[in-house]
């Protein structure tokens, strides 16, 4: 494999691990946040989520 292959699928896997946080958090995270009361702690839960999602996709944008 040439390394534009490689950057094409690192590029690729990037993208699609972004975008499945993107849908997970507009499907599934924000609905479930919004039954959440006090709004306190539905900010915390959300920034949790977030930083979650944040670690995993940084590291998986590095290469590992």
């Amino acid at each position: 494999m040439t390394l534009y292959h490689t950057l094409v699928f690192l590029h690729l896997t990037s993208s699609l691990v972004w975008l499945g946080g993107m849908f997970f958090l507009a499907l599934v995270g924000a609905p479930v946040l919004r039954t959440v009361e006090p709004a306190s702690l539905r900010a915390r839960l959300f920034r949790e989520l977030e930083v979650r999602f944040r670690y995993w996709a940084m590291r998986l944008a590095r290469g590992g």
